[in-house]
């Protein structure tokens, strides 16, 4: 049998999970011709996710608040913690805060569905289809190939049961600290619940799968305590950052996979998708040198996990209870400079660091990147020309040639860009610009 063919097209997205599908509906609606390859595979390894309130903002850029929404995809009304002490400590959530609850069988087919309506050609299989493509984007998810790995977290692996009469919490989502890592509770729509473990991978391999989720499940205080449910599949579900191959787009958990205990991985893919097709429209246009775009878009993945990275090394050294089991030794052992620097002291003085140069920097146009003046080290691979929506320029100018805090509050008060914002904005601002090498310590 022949390998199918399609003579051409603008981009090829291979991998039609969410990223990928995505990032295929984005372009095509920005009217490129988009085929997008659709391997099947095994099922999603949680049959629903979670998604945070402030997710609507994304969810209504991509067109897709109404869809989740129409499903019924709605949070649990109540959230359990059990971290940092032996105490359930419960927040209830109100109608309009609860989030979101995907089920992701449903919320992948109608993303693929959603491309395919704005005209993009899906190939079922493909493994070894002919295709001319502009431009490639690979949305291959968590598996794919461990090689190009830049950086990643412990090893971490999830397994996951499904129990069918759970005990009555009410509804709701519990995630708990136990010696063996920690334990999250989902009450699913259909009235069941999951319960998965997540835990160290060398220690998995070392006492077992099934050992480790017996002496989890006993020492559980929550709805998981002595559930007879055994673990029916197990997945990858380490934090990591990957560098990008040549000439190709990274897209969703194929670029970086974020540490599942933010609940923020399904939204993470969906902005990485987003991004993802503003630098395939760039791309396309060729209004800006190839290299200068992949470098933009691998900085923009970098970034996201470095901040994921520290939110989630913080949220791991609030649990001291099992300092000395393999788990959190090794979770705790992680160094971070975010972390590691208190974020209430600065440098007596501080100014722009030595190697500081103006380059152009590339932000969001519509459906597009533009280059617009910023600033870099010298030697990076990318300038930036804002945080958030702070201009760098500006805050650069208020600290030199060098200013305490106290000073460079006075100057942002007096600079036309800066003055309507809070010196607590301001003081972010600098925190992040030490953190970005951007900034130094003065003499």
């Amino acid at each position: 049998m022949s390998a199918p063919s399609i003579d051409a097209c603008d981009v090829l997205v291979v991998g039609a999970g969410p990223a990928g599908a995505v990032v295929a509906a984005q372009l095509a609606a920005a009217g490129r011709d988009v085929v997008l390859l659709h391997r099947s595979g095994p099922p999603p390894g949680m049959e629903e996710e979670t998604m945070v309130e402030n997710s609507s903002s994304l969810l209504a850029r991509l067109g897709l608040l109404d869809l989740v929404r129409s499903r019924g995809f709605l949070g649990q009304p109540r959230h359990g913690l059990v971290w940092g002490s032996a105490e359930i400590e419960w927040r209830e959530g109100r109608e309009g805060t609860r989030g979101f609850q995907i089920g992701r069988r449903e919320f992948d087919h109608d993303l693929r569905e959603l491309a395919r309506e704005r005209g993009v050609r899906i190939v079922e299989g493909g493994e070894d289809l002919v295709c001319r493509a502009k431009v490639v984007v690979a949305a291959t998810g968590r598996t794919s190939a461990e090689k190009g790995v830049e950086t990643e977290l412990p090893g971490t692996l999830a397994f996951t049961a499904r129990i069918e009469r759970p005990r009555d919490t009410g509804g709701a989502s519990v995630i708990e600290a136990v010696r063996e890592g920690w334990l999250w509770w989902l009450s699913l729509r259909d009235g069941s619940a999951s319960v998965t473990l997540f835990a160290d991978r060398d220690e998995v391999k070392e006492r077992g799968r099934d050992e480790l989720w017996r002496t989890a499940i006993a020492a559980a205080i929550g709805p998981a305590r002595d559930c007879d449910a055994l673990p029916h599949q197990g997945t990858p579900a380490t934090a990591r950052l990957r560098a990008s191959a040549p000439d190709v787009l990274l897209a969703g958990d194929a670029a970086s996979s974020i540490d599942p205990l933010s609940s923020q991985g399904l939204e993470k893919a969906l902005a990485s998708a987003e991004h993802t097709a503003l630098c395939a429209n760039a791309l396309l246009e060729g209004r800006i040198e190839p290299g200068s775009i992949f470098a933009h878009h691998r900085a923009w993945e970098r970034r996201l996990w470095r901040a994921h990275k520290a939110e989630t090394l913080a949220f791991y050294r609030r649990e001291q209870r099992f300092s000395e089991s393999p788990f959190w030794r090794a979770r705790h052992a992680v160094r971070d400079e975010r972390l590691d620097r208190p974020r209430g002291r600065l440098p007596a003085r501080f100014g722009p660091h030595p190697d500081l140069e103006t380059a152009p920097a590339l932000r969001r146009r519509g459906v597009t990147l533009e280059a617009v003046p910023g600033w870099r080290r010298r030697g990076a691979d990318e300038a930036l020309a804002q945080l958030g929506a702070l201009p760098i320029g500006a805050l650069i100018e208020s600290c030199t040639p060098s200013a305490s805090l106290e000073e460079a509050l006075s100057r942002s008060a007096k600079h036309a860009q800066l003055s309507a914002l809070s010196p607590r904005a301001v003081a972010w601002a600098v925190h992040e610009l030490l953190d970005e090498g951007f900034l130094v310590e003065s003499p």
